[in-house]
């Protein structure tokens, strides 16, 4: 006789939660959340221009954020901006930066294209999850 009887640990991983009549397994519901934060992020980072990436960088490097900046006094605003368009002035002044930005970019719109791929064989997937009787 074989037995059917499920593991401690598979027990515990499809334990469902109930969301609006669905039943999603909590283990899943966060490896989903996990993914589209990666997803965005990715999304993020990929559409923008190499000034836009570096003043981004800068503000993350320093614990900024566009909002943080903009409630600064502003004189050090100002400060910090100058610092940025500096930074910015001089990362593309270098012919070498440049070529590097472009070669990135082609690399970015491949992973792009890859991404897409992976969300739409992920939106295959569940949807076979869904179709599929429990």
């Amino acid at each position: 006789m074989i037995d059917t009887t499920p593991s401690t640990a598979s027990t515990i991983a499809a334990t469902p939660t109930a969301r609006n009549g669905q039943e999603v397994t909590l283990q899943a519901k966060e490896k989903e959340d996990s993914f589209d934060n990666l997803v965005e992020e990715f999304l993020k980072w990929s559409k923008m221009n190499p000034a836009e990436r570096i003043r981004a960088q800068y503000l993350k490097e320093h614990g900024l954020t566009e909002e943080s900046l903009a409630a600064l006094p502003e004189e050090k605003r100002e400060a910090i901006e100058k610092e940025i368009e500096e930074l910015i002035e001089d990362k593309m002044a270098l012919g070498d930066d440049t070529e590097q930005e472009l070669e990135q970019m082609e690399q970015i719109q491949t992973g792009e294209k890859a991404l897409q791929t992976l969300l739409s064989m992920q939106s295959i997937l569940l949807d076979r999850q869904e179709a599929s009787p429990k």
